[in-house]
């Protein structure tokens, strides 16, 4: 394991290649912010948290690949974005926003905002992934 220098020594911090999650299920880094970004955002409902965690978390894989190109780091924030929009519901302060502003009951709110945040997240995502493998070529 190695320690960061920044940190107290009592943290020991798991960058290197054989303990990044990512690399070991063989993902690319936009594929792997925006499955993180997801799973965050559905546990904790927050676009905010899933953003912010997801990119601390995405900062040390991006540090491994020099060979990306500032535009396909664009491309990752982008997919961070798009994950955070992935499956809003019960716990999401938006979902009862616009549940309240439409008057729509909760399951009228899950059949429509909840799948429509959630092609969104996909779809941008997709479109997101495309660029960046044609920008690899």
């Amino acid at each position: 394991m190695a320690r960061d220098r920044t940190c107290p020594p009592s943290v020991d911090l798991k960058i290197s290649n054989n303990d990044c999650l990512g690399q070991e299920a063989h993902l690319s880094p936009l594929l792997y912010g925006w499955m993180v970004s997801a799973f965050i955002r559905v546990a904790t409902g927050s676009a905010t948290v899933a953003i912010t965690t997801a990119s601390g978390l995405l900062a040390p894989v991006v540090g491994q690949h020099p060979e990306l190109t500032q535009h396909q780091i664009a491309l990752i924030i982008c997919a961070v974005g798009c994950g955070s929009l992935f499956l809003s519901h019960l716990n999401d302060g938006g979902f009862w926003i616009v549940r309240d502003c439409l008057g729509l009951s909760v399951g009228q709110t899950l059949r429509t905002w909840t799948v429509c945040e959630t092609i969104v997240g996909i779809v941008g995502m997709l479109i997101s992934l495309a660029c960046y493998h044609a920008m690899a070529r």
